[in-house]
């Protein structure tokens, strides 16, 4: 169930196995399904809870009208129904960022795709890209190369 763009470090792998154990998902192929996952991934990361995929696709469908793309706001309104407060931050302030990478995140890659940040070690990010098929996308990134190249500076954090 997890593809890797590369290979993380031991300890990482597992808790990212964890976090993706208590993700009830489903079969939809659909963009909020993917979204809805990243999500999920970010929750049960942050709070090591279990996460139904398919009531956060459901709450998007209500913000979109499956009309329209998933904003940020739309994904904080999905974490306030629930009951998890999200911080929005834009800042492209290098010291803020480097702060904010020790934190469980939300953000777009730089082709607006959406990435969770659901764990961190000294020198790398790990992120969620989302589920395709049965596989879950994971990327680790040079906490450096992530600061300089690639995110929109847009997050919302998820709080204690």
């Amino acid at each position: 169930m997890t593809t890797l763009c590369s290979t993380p470090e031991t300890t990482y792998l597992k808790h990212i196995q964890f976090v993706l154990s208590n993700i009830k998902t489903e079969k939809d192929e659909s963009n909020l399904a993917k979204i809805a996952f990243i999500i999920a991934a970010a929750i049960s990361s942050k709070f090591n809870q279990f996460v139904d995929q398919e009531q956060i696709v459901q709450l998007l469908m209500q913000k979109t009208q499956n009309k329209r793309p998933v904003s940020y706001l739309d994904i904080k309104q999905v974490f306030n129904s629930l009951g998890f407060s999200v911080d929005a931050i834009k800042s492209d302030n290098k010291d803020i960022l480097n702060e904010l990478s020790q934190y469980i995140f939300i953000t777009q890659d730089s082709h607006n795709n959406y990435i969770a940040n659901i764990a961190s070690s000294d020198s790398k990010l790990y992120f969620i890209y989302g589920k395709f098929g049965q596989d879950a996308i994971i990327c680790s990134l040079n906490r450096s190369l992530f600061l300089r190249n690639f995110t929109n500076n847009k997050f919302l954090i998820l709080n204690d």
